[in-house]
């Protein structure tokens, strides 16, 4: 059987160069050189040093195993802003285009197979609030909400406050995230709380 069919009949849509290695039997040497050739085929997309991606599976993936990825192409991270507030159902903005995350490394983006992963960078102060579902690490609601806040209060962020139910949201654990902002995210997180 092809070896590109062996991945696809895994299930994944992505894989680690180690995955690749044992699923098709290769040693590590030979197994670079089926990825590299792969990826010059366009059979493998990779997404970053030694992950790959299958472009086919890649259309068909669900949004958990977008996040999964999201997760892996920089550790460590978690999925937050609008991705985390529409998957968590407090918003009604879907966004089909775009993986949004936070990171404590470095702001950065990743465009694969038509979808942009971008991170945020935040201090390692702020980089908490987040639980692993489903095998992703994601921020809880009111923290998505919190960092989303966060970025649009400084203007590097446009949260769409029309697509959100707030009343989903606990005010007792937005407080106890407003402790760690500036006092200008403070302000605006209390403007639109204070609004609802």
């Amino acid at each position: 059987m092809d070896n590109i069919r062996i991945l696809e009949r895994s299930g994944k849509i992505w894989f680690s160069s180690v995955e690749i290695s044992s699923l098709l039997g290769l040693s590590f040497q030979a197994c670079a050189v089926f990825c590299s050739r792969a990826v010059s085929r366009g059979d493998l997309i990779r997404a970053k040093r030694g992950i790959f991606v299958l472009p086919r599976g890649f259309k068909t993936a669900s949004e958990n195993e977008i996040f999964a990825l999201s997760n892996i192409l920089q550790t460590p991270s978690y999925i937050s802003l609008t991705s985390a507030l529409s998957a968590l159902g407090v918003s009604t903005q879907i966004v089909r285009s775009a993986c949004e995350a936070i990171s404590p490394v470095r702001s950065s983006s990743y465009e694969i197979g038509g979808i942009m992963f971008t991170y945020a960078c935040f201090s390692r102060k702020l980089f908490c609030g987040f639980e692993r579902r489903d095998g992703v690490f994601m921020a809880t609601p009111e923290k998505a909400f919190a960092d989303a806040a966060y970025l649009t209060s400084l203007g590097r962020y446009s949260l769409d406050l029309s697509a959100l139910n707030l009343s989903l949201l606990k005010r007792d654990r937005i407080d106890y995230f407003l402790k760690k902002y500036t006092p200008r995210t403070r302000r605006y997180i209390e403007k639109i709380m204070g609004a609802e």
